[in-house]
């Protein structure tokens, strides 16, 4: 049976190289739907890929925020470089229920419509 994880993907910003503005740490949240651990290592394995590949990670401005992968609102992102990072860890958390939808106000609601909850 098919199991749901977000995984919050943590960039940890070099405190030298940190403007003030940005936060020192910035996040990246996905969710996978996976039938077993090593498709989701995979998956996980993957992001890390993407982040080397473009030299940066793409975070919401808002770290409340949660952009659908693939359909990024690039108004409400910051590209953070990834010379700037000492790091990039992750926390990997098992969805029971249902994964918010993105509405087309890059609002993450639930499948009644109410505004999902981020804890």
């Amino acid at each position: 049976m098919p199991m749901k994880y977000m995984v919050r993907f943590t960039g940890y910003l070099d405190e030298l190289k940190r403007p003030k503005h940005i936060p020192s740490e910035v996040y990246h949240d996905v969710f996978f739907t996976v039938e077993n651990d090593e498709e989701l290592r995979g998956y996980i394995k993957q992001m890390y890929t993407i982040f080397v590949s473009q030299h940066a990670m793409i975070v919401p401005k808002n770290s409340d925020m949660i952009q659908q992968e693939g359909n990024f609102m690039y108004d409400n992102s910051i590209l953070i470089p990834i010379h700037m990072l000492t790091h990039i860890g992750t926390k990997t958390r098992q969805v029971v229920g249902d994964i918010p939808i993105i509405g087309e106000d890059n609002i993450a609601r639930m499948s009644d419509g109410s505004k999902a909850r981020i804890q």
